[in-house]
């Protein structure tokens, strides 16, 4: 589509990396001090859809601002009438009509997040810091096309091992479960005697 919708500026996600998300709720849940609390395990920092739409500039991505009904109707009409699955048709349902409107984020008390893990080291990265690794490896997946033109050379794009890391990770079962099969048909030295 090339395009993301005009909203306003104040308008925030809550982007949490799944690897911040993962160790806090652990940490929090092996401290018996952390029984009967409830933890809204969320960003701190709220990731503006401006700067969102920027970073995908940033990236490479040739995008264009169009107001949000248009872009709510060509999202509805590039999702109907694809040949194959589009990436975007989850979003779909997202993008209600009074979405650009709506009353910003809710507030989450994150005040036994950071009680529960003040004496821990690690911390929740601003989306900024991490979201070239989220596009590369949505790249490197094939879950979207690579940008036409040369990304920013400042974000420091490490292909190679993006690479590495997603042929490790999208191997299936069915992979394993192959070569588990192919090695217990191969006769073992014991067999021939």
């Amino acid at each position: 589509m090339e395009q993301f919708p005009e909203v306003d500026a104040a308008k925030t996600l809550d982007m949490a990396p799944v690897d911040y998300v993962a160790k806090a709720i652990i940490r929090l849940s092996l401290d018996s001090a952390n029984n009967n609390k409830c933890f809204n395990v969320c960003s701190p920092t709220l990731f503006s859809y401006a700067k969102l739409f920027s970073s995908l500039k940033a990236f490479g991505y040739t995008l264009q601002s169009v107001p949000y009904e248009q872009f709510r109707a060509q999202l509805r009409e590039a999702t109907c009438t694809a040949a194959e699955e589009n990436a975007l048709s989850p979003l779909v349902s997202h993008f209600t009509e009074g979405w650009a409107k709506a009353a910003a984020n809710p507030k989450y008390d994150q005040s036994n997040v950071e009680h529960g893990l003040a004496s821990t080291d690690f911390r929740c990265p601003k989306m900024d810091e991490v979201i070239g690794v989220y596009l590369t490896y949505l790249i490197q997946c094939g879950f979207i096309p690579p940008p036409a033109t040369v990304a920013n050379p400042d974000m420091k794009i490490e292909w190679n091992k993006i690479g590495e890391g997603v042929a490790m990770l999208t191997r299936t079962s069915s992979v394993s479960a192959q070569a588990a099969r192919a090695a217990a048909r191969k006769p073992s030295s014991t067999d021939s005697k």
